[in-house]
């Protein structure tokens, strides 16, 4: 029998990667920077428990590139799932840019196309991580993907 951990135990590893990197790694940004990519990995699959591959392809950029993990507007005839968080947001800025992910036919186990918001709480660790712990970790051209 397989050894399994439960959730709740499992929603505590990213809180325990986090007071770690803040406690012991701060002198070290680039240790403090992998410590950032676990703790968004973690924290991703548990509230997006995906298949390893959709992580390990997982580009970033612009959808008319191609990418799977893109800001954009919501287009109107979208029959993407707003949450109330984003119908709010879209009554202040009806030009409001979201965090999307979407996998085409072809990407997928189904061969099922997803098209999906990305969950408000992966956010903020998302573009801290893009924004100051991601350029520490690659190296030479960026290929766009996740996990560096």
């Amino acid at each position: 029998m397989k050894e399994c951990l439960d959730y709740d135990r499992l929603c505590e590893i990213p809180t325990k990667i986090r007071k770690h990197a803040e406690r012991k790694l701060k002198n070290d940004p680039k240790a403090c920077a992998l410590s950032k990519r676990d703790e968004l990995l973690m924290t991703w699959l548990t509230i997006l428990p995906w298949r390893q591959k959709y992580l390990r392809q997982l580009t970033i950029g612009s959808r008319k590139n191609g990418a799977n993990l893109f800001t954009d507007r919501i287009a109107p005839s979208s029959a993407t799932a707003r949450p109330g968080w984003v119908e709010e947001a879209l009554d202040h800025n009806p030009r409001q840019h979201f965090w999307h992910f979407c996998f085409r036919d072809n990407e997928t186990k189904t061969g099922h196309a997803i098209l999906a918001l990305l969950p408000r709480q992966l956010v903020p660790l998302l573009e801290e991580y893009l924004t100051y712990h991601r350029p520490l970790l690659v190296t030479g051209h960026d290929p766009g993907n996740q996990v560096a």
